[in-house]
């Protein structure tokens, strides 16, 4: 547990696994904190070095960009992370946000990448249901709509509906109400401008080095076609997809499928 000042900001990270083994290095997406990796970066610690850390904005303690923070932005912020922790390589490893992100360092710094998995991810922010849903999100901040009820909600996009059972959405909701740091209207705003703005669609097919695409059957945001035509679009590349019934977040939902899968692309 550990804060560093960056260019770009205060930085919250932690480090576990094998210090002396290869890095993987887990950002994530949006609004989100380093918590949404607990339940793969065990499996991870086995092998390596485990980086996870709190993009600037989101829901845990790294510092609120102004509102042109853009996604390249938050790439720097994970080059800057590894230069002070004296890692000149990694695997990276990005969820949604996070994985346009990943996008963007396997584009803009592809010598410090030995291979990119991109997640439930996407070239633009196309998808208007979701797009309106964030959007509205900036009005709850003034609005009296309850925390738990607005944990429901962003539920609902997140997670298929086989894994919303009543036992999960009591569990998740009592973990996202006993956070301590919760995201604030700026950080959302600046977070939101960065997704929007995104768009790798010019450039995703000159990244040249080993990528795996992930996707999930049920993903409501992001849709499994459109990550398969990304694939399609990265020579060097190869597309997974989660086909039993899984939503948005796959190493929440099946962590153990989601590492194995990780893992065999990152040791051929």
């Amino acid at each position: 547990m550990a804060m560093v000042t960056l260019s770009t900001g205060s930085i919250y990270y932690e480090t576990s696994g094998i210090k002396t083994s290869e890095s993987i290095v887990f950002i994530g997406g949006f609004s989100g904190d380093h918590h949404v990796w607990d339940l793969v970066a065990p499996i991870f610690n086995e092998h390596y070095q485990v980086i996870v850390f709190d993009n600037p904005g989101g829901s845990g303690q790294s510092s609120v960009p102004d509102e042109s923070f853009t996604i390249q932005d938050y790439a720097k912020t994970a080059i800057e992370l590894c230069d002070s922790l004296k890692i000149e390589q990694a695997y990276f490893v990005g969820s949604s946000m996070g994985g346009a992100i990943v996008q963007q360092l396997a584009y803009h710094f592809p010598e410090r990448v030995k291979k990119a998995v991109i997640c439930n991810s996407f070239m633009t922010a196309t998808n208007m249901a979701y797009a309106t849903y964030a959007q509205a999100g900036l009005d709850w901040f003034h609005a009296n709509v309850s925390k738990e009820n607005l944990i429901k909600a962003s539920l609902a996009w997140g997670f298929s509906g086989r894994f919303l059972t009543k036992e999960n959405i009591a569990l998740f909701t009592e973990i996202q109400l006993n956070k301590p740091h919760s995201q604030s209207e700026m950080g959302y705003r600046a977070q939101l401008a960065g997704l929007i703005a995104f768009d790798s669609s010019s450039w995703l097919k000159e990244i040249k080095l080993p990528c795996l695409f992930i996707a999930s059957d049920e993903d409501a945001i992001c849709f499994p076609s459109q990550i398969k035509k990304m694939a399609e679009q990265v020579k060097n590349s190869e597309y997974y997809l989660f086909d039993n019934s899984v939503g948005h977040l796959p190493h929440i939902e099946q962590p153990e499928l989601f590492a194995t899968q990780v893992i065999e692309f990152l040791a051929k």
